[in-house]
């Protein structure tokens, strides 16, 4: 049996990295795709993510996010639409339950490894995430990239040493060149066409308007408990949820989602409308809903 390596690279902090932008976020923040990871964001923060064990808030799926039109004033999205089928449907549902003036801060990587969570389908440039963004009809406040160019080649090198494992001596030399590279001691800088990691940050064009009735009672509602719960929405009609005998029920009943270990599982029931069209149908461009405004590409 081969030694289990241990990991070399350093990365800063999440938190860290995400300092510059949290000027831009407050008030109800959705963390989208979150993980595990708790950032503390806004005055109350919602952690939704189709992966059950990683404790989200809310168990859904992006693609369909259980939340009311204009429920949220900021989003949060860490290296997520990479993992998403159709990253524009997440965009346009990032549109969908920002409020008016809302800001969104997202980050997407470009020149990284493959690496499934659940599963990875895109990369994307600098100028492919501005276009995505305000191709759903978001403006564009900044953008900027992180992580230098050591880090990027300490990634690539690591994911070649794990399937490539060479003789002990050989492979000690490597992990310290590796570690090396993480920590900036060698290629500290970057360039512009090997940017790692691109962030973007978003507007909701309009004016902010008062909060909305749910939003009040979600701040007001103990955090504790699943004060959010005003703000839920069905994934396949939108229509608002109410707790019923430890499930959330549509207004007509036509749709139940439980909730389990006091975690609602929101997920939605078809997926029609990401699968591929057949005879005589729309495709996904032409299903496309876009903003007055906005021109077809």
């Amino acid at each position: 049996m081969s030694e289990e390596l241990i990991y070399p690279i350093v990365w800063k902090p999440l938190t860290e990295e995400l300092s510059p932008f949290l000027k831009h976020v407050k008030g109800i923040v959705l963390n989208a795709g979150a993980g595990q990871r708790d950032l503390k964001l806004g005055q109350r923060e919602i952690g939704i993510d189709i992966v059950p064990n990683t404790n989200p808030d809310i168990v859904g799926d992006l693609h369909a996010i259980p939340l009311l039109d204009e429920s949220i004033d900021s989003i949060v999205s860490i290296a997520v639409l990479e993992h998403t089928k159709y990253a524009w449907i997440v965009a346009q549902e990032f549109y969908r339950i920002l409020r008016p003036g809302g800001s969104g801060v997202i980050a997407v990587p470009f020149l990284q490894p493959q690496h499934a969570c659940p599963d990875d389908y895109v990369r994307f440039t600098e100028a492919g995430l501005v276009e995505l963004m305000k191709y759903v009809g978001f403006e564009i406040v900044e953008t900027a990239h992180v992580h230098h160019f050591g880090q990027t080649l300490a990634w690539l090198l690591w994911e070649y040493l794990i399937v490539n494992r060479p003789n002990k001596f050989i492979l000690q030399l490597w992990l310290k060149l590796i570690n090396r590279l993480s920590t900036g001691k060698i290629f500290n800088n970057d360039s512009p066409n090997t940017h790692n990691t691109h962030y973007v940050v978003i507007r909701k064009p309009g004016n902010p308007e008062s909060p909305r009735r749910t939003s009040i009672e979600s701040l007001l509602a103990d955090p504790s408990k699943t004060w959010f719960a005003p703000l839920l929405a069905c994934p396949n009609t939108k229509q608002p949820l109410s707790l019923q005998n430890d499930a959330y029920v549509t207004l007509d009943g036509s749709y139940t989602y439980p909730v389990v270990q006091r975690t609602p599982h929101l997920l939605p029931r078809s997926d029609l409308h990401l699968k591929p069209p057949g005879p005589g149908t729309q495709t996904l461009l032409e299903k496309t809903t876009l903003p007055p405004n906005n021109q077809q590409l």
